[in-house]
């Protein structure tokens, strides 16, 4: 199976909160039983809806995709993205290149959707197009 490189672009610089404290709070993305921590600075930076969040609560130091599947999803949130998804996420996060193949691809488009992300969808969809 052939993979590609995709690296996320520093548009989403444009979603950063920024305040006094800036760099400063941690954040935590909860997907499944996985935590990825992180600071608010990447969140901003990878989810658009994050950072609107931020906008109207800047305390708000956590955000749960369970909570942005079905039911029947969530007791499948570990095989959706497994662990090895969420490797790719953090490694996105941070604004480094990562390889993606199809199935792959498919697991970070549901991502970029619950996280308001246009830029992942549009790549994904570029790489990998929705047959």
């Amino acid at each position: 199976m052939s993979k590609k490189e995709f690296k996320i672009s520093a548009k989403g610089l444009k979603n950063i909160i920024f305040n006094s404290s800036v760099g400063d709070d941690d954040f935590i993305f909860i997907i499944g039983n996985q935590e990825v921590r992180t600071k608010k600075f990447f969140a901003d930076f990878i989810s658009p809806r994050i950072s609107r969040i931020h906008q109207t609560d800047p305390t708000i130091d956590s955000f749960c995709i369970n909570d942005y599947v079905s039911e029947q999803q969530r007791s499948q949130i570990s095989e959706i993205f497994p662990i090895e998804i969420i490797h790719k996420f953090e490694t996105m996060m941070v604004g480094d290149p990562i390889e993606v193949d199809s199935a792959t691809s498919q697991k970070l488009l549901s991502i970029s959707i619950i996280l308001d992300n246009p830029e992942i969808y549009e790549g994904m969809s570029e790489i990998y197009p929705l047959e």
